[in-house]
């Protein structure tokens, strides 16, 4: 198996023990893997796809980001649709997640409106 991401850290979290903490750790990947598209997203959303993805995977997790790039799963990929079932939105079969693996891609895919441009103005695909 092969990590999804490298977090690069100047230093590894260590307890008094001197052995590396794990909590501390994960704090320190999560931070440092927040994009720009994820600044936005930690505001409030009216968007019910969006707070889906965050209930999965964290609101460290911005719109135009990869569900598979942020820990995402097959196995969490069908959470996420069952999930999305239970907000009262339409189907999205695991095939739709593994095609269109944002946030932003999802909810247009339900609305069947245009993705969302990214911040820097290209669209989402």
């Amino acid at each position: 198996m092969v990590p999804a991401a490298f977090t690069p850290l100047s230093e590894l979290p260590l307890t008094v023990n001197g052995k590396v903490d794990v909590s501390r750790l994960k704090q320190a990947t999560d931070a440092a893997r927040t994009t720009p598209a994820a600044a936005e997203a930690v505001q409030p959303t009216d968007d019910p796809v969006l707070r889906v993805w965050w209930e999965i995977l964290g609101e460290h997790v911005g719109p135009h980001d990869d569900f598979f790039s942020f820990g995402g799963n097959s196995l969490l990929a069908v959470r996420l649709s069952g999930a999305l079932r239970r907000a009262g939105l339409p189907a999205v079969t695991l095939r739709d997640l593994y095609m269109h693996p944002t946030a932003a891609e999802v909810s247009a895919l339900i609305t069947g409106r245009e993705p969302i441009e990214e911040p820097d103005g290209h669209a989402a695909n």
